[in-house]
């Protein structure tokens, strides 16, 4: 009876009802029969477009040819399961597909990796278990739900099997994924789990709430929890989480950040110490600054403190942008690094660093790469400062006499909230347009962060014909010409090589084909 002091609940979650009666395994599907990984994840992408504005299912798509075309892209084999890594690259592999805003993060037991990627590398799942034991996490459970990811739970348990023709006695593993749509946290320390799935696979009916109840840590080091009889093991954790789409009034930016060794002290006072502080800067129209979180690092990535906007002091309102501050009683590391989130998912170019950049190895920027700034010297902050409307327009200076909770000397805001729309979340070539074309086709590229660039066009046989790109270049989206009116008609091909000071190249090759 004692009531719980963390309670989450989402109720309208529906549920694919799997039927394998009706939807046996055929030449293009593999059946309904233990298709519990891709009716998970398809059940999480309807709920997050039923309550995210940031998210929608692909048009035209019904969510049984989505969970079809999932089961596809899993590579899963006739009335089979599905191994957490299939999983993972079956399910980046369909949001490169559709170029969903969608990041996806995850815990498991089998991979202890930093990253798993999409078959062409271009989509990335972050593990938020790499570097400990791969033993999926109840805070890490808990803080996904708290930021209302969708999540799906996998288990294994075994069972004593009997062979039917030696009679000899093994055990076999089986397992399960369902969707996390309850969690109870007591203050005597118990914790409890709602899921949901469709139980019986082989006829119409099945969905259910399959578990409610208690969930504890063994001596093991993994969670546990008691499902029809058998003791189970949770081994993967997978939070879908839409990206806050670029540009959009409610992108906040880092605005300014003041670090010293303690020793600048306030003009005409002997004790007094300038407060170092992190500035934020957002819409006056957001409601729920909770959803924001800033994180500190430290140089070697490790995140030492974290804060959500609304434990921030409002400063300075201009327009329809507000200054939020936080002076850190405890000072900001001499070098390390500052994460803007929005529940837990990077917003576009703010994951900075200042000194050196440096990969985060905890908190929400976990395996993310810094941009670095620049380092301040003692008795000045770094300050965004520039003019226009564009994030890409500003830069990081210097400013003397930091004033928490106020705009910056030099920076003005022409039409008011910046917007990030030339900060692009990750690389990407696109298809030519028109294709097939005479003689006149657009190529599209994007860049997350600035790097040397080459555009080049081949013909069949591997032959350069052209470059069209051969430079550096900032951050942002950019379009391509290219006038094919002196070349055959055939079919070329179009690659794009990006070298960062990071030390990523990455490199993308595409079709088009030239009908005169």
């Amino acid at each position: 009876d004692e009531v719980p002091v963390l309670d989450i609940y989402r109720g309208g979650f529906s549920n694919i009802d799997l039927d394998n009666s009706s939807h046996p395994v055929s030449a293009t599907y593999a059946g309904d029969l233990n298709a519990c990984v891709p009716t998970g994840f398809t059940n999480s992408l309807e709920w997050l477009d039923s309550t995210s504005r940031d998210f929608s299912l692909p048009q035209g798509k019904s969510l049984r040819d989505v969970m079809e075309e999932l089961s596809f892209f899993m590579n899963r084999g006739d009335s089979s399961g599905v191994i957490d890594k299939d999983l993972l690259i079956g399910e980046l592999d369909f949001i490169e597909n559709y170029n969903l805003p969608l990041e996806v993060k995850f815990q498991s037991s089998f991979i202890n990796d930093p990253y798993v990627n999409s078959t062409n590398g271009n989509t990335h799942a972050r593990n938020f278990g790499y570097g400990n034991a791969p033993k999926p996490d109840w805070n890490f459970l808990k803080q996904q739900m708290q930021d209302r990811e969708d999540v799906e739970l996998n288990y294994h348990w075994f069972e004593l099997d009997t062979n039917k023709t030696s009679g000899a006695v093994d055990t076999v593993w089986y397992g399960h994924c369902e969707n996390v749509i309850g969690l109870e946290e007591y203050a005597n320390g118990r914790k409890e789990l709602t899921l949901k799935s469709d139980h019986d696979q082989t006829k119409p009916g099945g969905v259910e709430l399959n578990y409610t109840g208690e969930v504890w840590k063994g001596k093991d080091g993994y969670l546990h929890f008691d499902n029809y009889g058998d003791t189970v093991i949770v081994t993967g954790i997978i939070a879908d989480s839409p990206l806050p789409r670029a540009g959009r009034k409610t992108s906040a930016y880092l605005n300014e950040i003041y670090s010293n060794d303690g020793s600048v002290k306030k003009p005409g006072k002997v004790s007094a110490v300038i407060p170092e502080f992190v500035e934020v800067v957002v819409d006056t129209n957001i409601s729920r600054l909770r959803n924001y979180r800033v994180g500190l690092y430290d140089q070697n990535g490790k995140e030492y403190d974290v804060k959500t906007l609304d434990q921030f002091t409002k400063g300075e309102v201009k327009d329809s942008m507000a200054v939020y501050y936080y002076n850190y009683p405890n000072g900001i590391s001499n070098k390390g690094g500052v994460s803007l989130m929005y529940s837990g998912s990077p917003l576009p170019g703010q994951f900075i660093s200042y000194g050196e950049s440096f990969t985060a190895d905890s908190g929400d920027a976990t395996g993310l790469q810094s941009d670095s700034i620049g380092t301040a010297s003692a008795g000045y902050s770094i300050a965004l400062t520039g003019k226009g409307e564009n994030y890409g327009d500003f830069s990081w200076n210097s400013q003397s006499s930091p004033t928490p909770g106020n705009f910056n000397n030099g920076q003005n805001i022409v039409t008011g909230m910046l917007s990030n729309n030339n900060v692009p979340l990750e690389y990407k070539l696109s298809q030519n347009y028109p294709n097939p074309f005479n003689p006149v086709t657009v190529i599209d590229y994007q860049l997350p962060s600035n790097g040397y660039v080459t555009l080049k066009v081949y013909d069949i046989l591997g032959r350069m014909v052209k470059s069209l790109v051969k430079q550096n270049q900032p951050a942002g989206k950019y379009s391509v010409n290219f006038n094919a009116g002196r070349y055959a008609s055939g079919v070329y091909f179009y690659q794009l090589r990006v070298h960062n000071s990071k030390g990523n190249d990455f490199i993308s090759t595409k079709k088009m084909i030239l009908l005169k």
